[in-house]
């Protein structure tokens, strides 16, 4: 599809969806952290668990880290890092949750 639209993009798709992008990790971690009020490494150590998973299901979803990267980021086991995932899409959100799934356009 990308081929196609090479040198003739259509005027009826917006750009963003014509090149989409995806923030990175470090941006994903920065947004986290500044929203949820909390230091890198007490993200990382689990220390505010609502960041944490915030964390964890954004990285997954939002960036399309593989299961074993964000495990290994967070110091936890893949089986863990996919709980997270499914625990955030089964359960309710908590306001700043809320706040990044609508910046990044989630929907659960």
């Amino acid at each position: 599809m990308q081929s196609m639209l090479k040198g003739n993009p259509s005027k009826e798709i917006p750009k963003e969806q014509q090149l989409p992008t995806r923030p990175s990790v470090e941006m994903i971690i920065k947004a986290v952290c500044e929203t949820y009020d909390v230091e890198r490494q007490n993200l990382l150590n689990r220390s505010h668990p609502n960041a944490y998973s915030a964390g964890v299901y954004l990285l997954r979803r939002v960036v399309n880290v593989h299961l074993a990267e964000v495990a290994e980021l967070f110091g936890i086991s893949v089986s863990r890092a996919s709980k997270i995932q499914r625990e955030v899409e089964e359960g309710s959100t908590d306001r700043q949750m809320a706040q990044l799934l609508k910046k990044y356009k989630v929907k659960i």
